[in-house]
């Protein structure tokens, strides 16, 4: 379904468009695909889970990880292939990996087993690729991390390479002498995402007492509004949003290129002409625009995401719980006494935001580039 202002193209290995378009899909809400011809090709998160990890794994250069890659069947939810099931001894708890990985398609499931955290098939490949691990035998792809070693593993996979992991634990039982040792339970402890990237489990046991929290990011939805573009940002760690209406195209483009959100950026059905209350029409110029600095995202595993909804702060929300599980009726709405103003050209060009020859780049000449997300625009 392509809207006006949108030229349709070719689509390639079910993944990608090439031209502006977009499309859309399902995957318990409405999603989208979308590119820029100006941008090159940008990829909205896809209702298969099997193009994500197809993404994904392309991006493997280790030569121990470019191996296991040759072993993935993605046909199948983990990647494991029937032929490597009856031809090698199963993984343990292969099921239970089976179980959370049909909850959640397009997350890294850690499961502790023993003094390791385990990893088995597509996701084990990206524990060797980025968290630069050794694989567990040459048969079903399989990896782990000592349990001493998973704060460290969880940053190379959530902050570094944008990931979200969902780590399991083992449900701790009393130990009578004697007794037949029961098989253990385990539980979902907590979904790990480049928004909320700090595991809190276990930190009153830690060694030394000391923990390098990472710095939280925002989860941000962009949708068009009557006078301007609306940004609702959402803070996973806290359970609350804020509302910025009345932006201005340039002021979107600047606080996407602050370095304060997390992927995926959230892109609601209004931007391509979909129906919303309130909303204008969006020109492509302006998409084209909005996807060029997306396209950035797209380093992180999380990429970009469509949303569709009467409602785009509502479903955002929704977008949001659905995705890292939470309570969507525990947000609450918060308003900053300095609401965000609109960014205007003249600002802009001498931001530095847009180019313009013969103005000096004032953030260039006076704040570190990473500063950025601090200042107020």
């Amino acid at each position: 379904m392509c809207h006006s202002g949108f030229v349709p193209s070719m689509f390639f290995g079910g993944e990608r468009l090439v031209g502006r378009c977009a499309v859309v899909g399902r995957y318990g809400r409405s999603v989208f695909r979308a590119c820029s011809s100006v941008a090159g090709s940008v990829d909205v998160r896809d209702s298969d889970h099997s193009s994500f990890w197809t993404r994904a794994l392309r991006r493997s250069t280790r030569p121990s990880a470019k191996e296991m890659v040759e072993r993935v069947d993605l046909t199948d939810a983990l990647g494991i292939s029937a032929q490597l099931l009856q031809s090698n001894k199963k993984p343990p708890l292969l099921e239970y990996f089976r179980n959370r990985k049909n909850e959640h398609p397009t997350k890294v499931i850690l499961v502790r087993i023993g003094e390791f955290y385990e990893a088995v098939g597509v996701d084990a490949i990206m524990l060797v690729q980025h968290a630069g691990l050794n694989p567990m035998g040459r048969g079903i792809p399989r990896a782990g991390c000592p349990a001493v070693n998973l704060r460290r593993t969880l940053r190379d996979l959530v902050v570094d390479a944008g990931f979200s992991v969902v780590v399991c634990e083992e449900v701790p039982e009393l130990y009578s002498y004697g007794t037949r040792t029961k098989g253990k339970e385990r539980y979902v402890a907590q979904i790990v995402s480049p928004g909320s990237p700090n595991y809190l489990v276990g930190l009153v046991d830690h060694e030394d007492g000391v923990v390098d929290f990472e710095r939280e990011r925002l989860t941000v939805g962009i949708s068009s509004a009557v006078g301007g573009f609306s940004l609702t940002e959402v803070d996973v760690g806290m359970m609350t949003y804020s509302v910025h209406t009345g932006q201005t195209i340039e002021g979107v483009i600047a606080r996407l290129q602050s370095g304060m959100y997390a992927a995926p950026i959230y892109l609601h059905e209004s931007l391509y002409g979909g129906s919303s209350l309130g909303s204008r029409k969006t020109t492509s110029s302006e998409v084209d625009s909005i996807l060029r600095v997306a396209a950035s995202f797209q380093n992180e595993a999380g990429g970009v995401e469509g949303f569709s909804s009467p409602d785009a702060v509502g479903g955002l929300l929704d977008s949001v719980s659905l995705n890292l599980r939470l309570d969507r009726e525990g947000f609450t709405k918060i308003t900053k006494r300095h609401t965000t103003r609109p960014l205007y050209f003249s600002t802009a060009s001498q931001l530095g935001v847009h180019r313009t020859r013969g103005v000096p780049d004032l953030v260039g000449q006076g704040k570190q580039v990473d500063a950025l997300g601090q200042w107020r625009i």
